[in-house]
């Protein structure tokens, strides 16, 4: 994943428009009150496919710890050396580059399928080492919520081999010693 723009420090809160219904945001009059409102980060990143996307996350008490965080996040992404502080997106980036050799070219395709279309879009933020079993549950009570093109449901078959993919990687994240254990090993 490559990046574009420094992380931006702005100030938001959760006040709604009395009319509109719609969040305020960073227009709320209020911010410039003692405890209205927390620091948020922005940053501008370009996916591995090239798309850009832009990710923000709040809550925080500073303006510098907004952009600390920032600058915290933009390394993670960062390809480098893989350790327990890597993102469940890159390891499962280098797990599909280290497996791919040994694989059928049709599973492999599906392995990058579940992770390009499913695991990254939910998981790929989330730092490895602190992946639990309750981010792998709601993953897949999220995904069983969403409908296919046909709008139908994701079938418990697909369900079972996305999770199927990602208990694969996170074995071999465990035999790489980077995790102690699989967190989508008992989910079902």
């Amino acid at each position: 994943m490559k990046v574009n723009v420094l992380p931006v420090a702005s100030m938001r809160c959760g006040c709604s428009d009395e009319v509109s219904g719609r969040r305020l945001g960073g227009r709320c009059g209020r911010l410039t009150e003692v405890g209205h409102g927390s620091w948020y980060f922005a940053v501008q990143v370009v996916e591995a496919s090239g798309r850009p996307e832009r990710v923000r996350r709040g809550g925080f008490a500073s303006a510098e710890a907004a952009r600390c965080a920032g600058r915290e996040l933009l390394i993670a992404e960062v390809d480098g050396p893989l350790s327990a502080g890597c993102t469940v997106g890159q390891w499962l980036r280098y797990w599909l580059s280290v497996v791919g050799v040994r694989l059928r070219p049709t599973t492999h395709r599906a392995y990058r399928d579940h992770v390009r279309l499913h695991l990254v879009s939910y998981l790929g933020r989330v730092k490895l080492a602190e992946l639990s079993r309750q981010d792998v549950t709601r993953m897949f009570v999220a995904l069983g919520r969403r409908r296919n093109r046909y709008g139908q449901p994701i079938s418990a078959s697909t369900l079972e081999r996305i999770r199927a993919t990602l208990r694969a990687a996170l074995n071999h994240a465990v035999r790489e010693d980077l995790i102690p254990s699989n967190p989508a090993q008992g989910v079902r």
